[in-house]
């Protein structure tokens, strides 16, 4: 039972895998993107957990040590407020014709991937946390969450199916890969029409 599971959780990371980088080869990438970037603020913490901008773009911002954070942020400004990094950053080149070096910085339960210019284009939560899943998005959706609660908060996907939810506005996709029983054990969000 137990190596049906792995091999369940290996596929399903294989699958999402191949699904990501062949997101990476379609589309247009748009430069002005990186001008029009939001930065990372300081937040305070409410109990509501609902997110003020109602839109995919809002629903797929993050909260981290009081900091809310997302794709077309600049690097810069987000990096040094989240805190510590599990291990240090690395730099590797993905497999977009042109494209240039991504640097990914590793925090307790997350990554943030952020291209040459240093702006953020992809941010990871796993299941691999040390601690209690402290980075959730700003409406609250975290690493155990389960698919009725992500439905309730972001209503009816673009795609499901038995690994999980895709959602999708333009060229940005949230994504949440599930586990046997139907929680988050995996959520990204990138935005494609970043440059890389």
């Amino acid at each position: 039972m137990r190596i049906v599971k792995i091999k369940k959780i290996t596929l399903t990371f294989g699958i999402v895998s191949v699904m990501m980088a062949s997101l990476f080869g379609c589309g247009k990438k748009n430069e002005e993107k990186a001008d029009s970037t939001n930065s990372a603020t300081t937040v305070e913490t409410g109990d509501s957990g609902e997110a003020s901008d109602t839109s995919l773009a809002g629903n797929s911002r993050f909260i981290y040590n009081g900091v809310e954070f997302g794709v077309g942020d600049k690097a810069d400004e987000v990096i040094p407020k989240l805190g510590d990094q599990i291990k240090p950053s690395e730099k590797s080149q993905p497999c977009v014709p042109d494209a240039g070096m991504i640097e990914t910085f590793s925090f307790d339960g997350f990554t943030v991937q952020v291209t040459e210019s240093g702006i953020v284009y992809s941010i990871n939560l796993n299941s691999e946390s040390t601690s209690d899943n402290l980075c959730t998005t700003v409406g609250g959706i975290k690493i155990g969450s389960t698919l009725d609660e992500v439905k309730k908060a972001l209503g009816d996907p673009a795609d499901e199916n038995e690994y999980g939810l895709t959602y999708q506005d333009g060229e940005l996709y949230l994504s949440f890969v599930i586990d046997d029983d139907g929680k988050m054990m995996s959520i990204t969000v990138e935005d494609m029409s970043i440059d890389l």
